[in-house]
């Protein structure tokens, strides 16, 4: 049964940005990033509260308790580099996903397959 439901972020109120997985792949931010992590002011928020909607869309906004060292640099590069790939959706809520079926709506038929393991 692993697998087959996923988050789908629309505008970020149901998701702690650092804790929950909502990126895709199977770790959080706080498990990719716990340095980063550590030196966040914002730990324990939802997505919506890491940013804001702008004419332009959204925009991320970060808040450190001290600039990142020279060692850190290539963190903070990567770590922006994935966040940028989620567009956040203000429009949106953010929903359940069923991975068994393309469309991503839960079906029963879908279900039987994926307890039969087919």
């Amino acid at each position: 049964m692993k697998n087959t439901t996923a988050w789908r972020v629309g505008c970020g109120d149901k998701f702690k940005f650092w804790e929950d997985v909502w990126m895709g792949g199977e770790e959080s931010l706080l498990a990719r990033f716990p340095r980063l992590y550590s030196i966040s002011t914002q730990q324990h928020q939802s997505i919506q509260h890491m940013g804001v909607f702008k004419d332009a869309g959204w925009e991320w906004n970060f808040r450190w308790r001290r600039p990142l060292f020279d060692s850190e640099v290539h963190l903070g590069v990567s770590f922006l580099l994935d966040v940028a790939r989620h567009p956040i959706q203000p429009h949106k809520g953010d929903q359940w996903v069923w991975n068994a079926d393309p469309s991503g709506q839960y079906m029963a038929k879908f279900a039987y397959y994926v307890f039969r393991g087919k």
